[in-house]
């Protein structure tokens, strides 16, 4: 029986892209209520302050963060390929063994 993959620990880049993605869509959710019912609320007029800077800032930290757990992921997997490599038998295929 073979034994199960070694469990690779979590990339926490993943999850915090999820947080960001997440921040953006419920930032523009909240954007499309100030439009469809406009208030004078203190939410309503820190939108129309800040939104541009707010949907700015989210879209950059989603793509960087997405980046760097992708980028994090990648090495751990060459790794863990450089590790495998140098664990397995040299195998000579040079020759031919015809049995």
């Amino acid at each position: 029986m073979q034994e199960p993959p070694p469990k690779r620990s979590e990339n926490l880049f993943f999850r915090l892209a999820v947080i960001a993605g997440s921040v953006f869509a419920v930032t523009v959710l909240a954007m499309i209520v100030t439009v469809i019912k406009p208030t004078g609320s203190p939410l309503h007029k820190f939108l129309d302050e800040h939104a541009m800077k707010l949907i700015v800032g989210e879209v950059v930290a989603t793509l960087v963060m997405g980046l760097l757990a992708l980028t994090v992921d990648r090495h751990r997997q060459l790794a863990e390929m450089n590790a495998d490599d140098a664990a397995a038998p040299d195998c000579d295929t040079s020759e031919n063994t015809d049995v």
